[in-house]
């Protein structure tokens, strides 16, 4: 068993209190007109930032949040690939087109 203060058991309170406050956060669009497209856009962007994150080994902070509103779109369109749009449809649209 792991002690309290463990790196463990600081991940699972940390991971625990990030799905709390996404769960909050989703509370508060709990209305059926805006649910579903808040759960969309979230889907979507959540594969996104899965595609980069995996194939690029980046993190995606707020200075690469600000490097990707500065992409022209000829740097945007040498990313797309056919696994950029297999991971987007896999991870994002399907699950979207379920909600």
């Amino acid at each position: 068993m792991q002690s309290i203060g463990s790196p463990v058991m600081w991940s699972l309170f940390a991971a625990f209190v990030l799905v709390a406050l996404l769960v909050a956060l989703l509370g508060l669009l709990a209305w059926r007109a805006t649910l579903k497209p808040a759960l969309t856009l979230l889907l979507v962007a959540s594969a996104l930032g899965t595609h980069f994150m995996f194939s690029y080994h980046v993190v995606l902070d707020t200075t690469m949040m600000t490097n990707v509103l500065q992409t022209n779109p000829g740097e945007a369109r040498d990313l797309m690939g056919l696994r950029f749009f297999a991971t987007v449809l896999l991870l994002g649209l399907l699950p979207a087109f379920w909600v």
